[in-house]
């Protein structure tokens, strides 16, 4: 499944045109913040967690590919449809 995607998502980079667009997108692990190369036990338990929503749209401009990244910070740690 993982060749087949790879391939689609190639020729699909290749055969798009200045009216069309493709959007990926992706959640990354959740981070968490404040971390230090010293912390209390409570300082452990109490920090805030983030999740990270990754995308790339990719169109054609003047004949050249453009990539845009757009990062989602978001304290929902829920990595589902409603969320994105």
């Amino acid at each position: 499944l993982k060749e087949i995607q790879t391939a689609r998502f190639k020729s699909l980079k290749k055969t798009i045109t200045s009216e069309d667009a493709i959007l990926v997108m992706d959640f990354k692990e959740n981070m968490m913040l404040g971390l230090g190369p010293c912390e209390v036990s409570s300082s452990f338990y109490e920090r805030q967690q983030i999740t990270v929503f990754g995308m790339v749209l990719i169109y054609k401009k003047n004949r050249t590919l453009i990539r845009e990244y757009i990062d989602v910070v978001s304290e929902i740690l829920s990595h589902d449809s409603k969320f994105a």
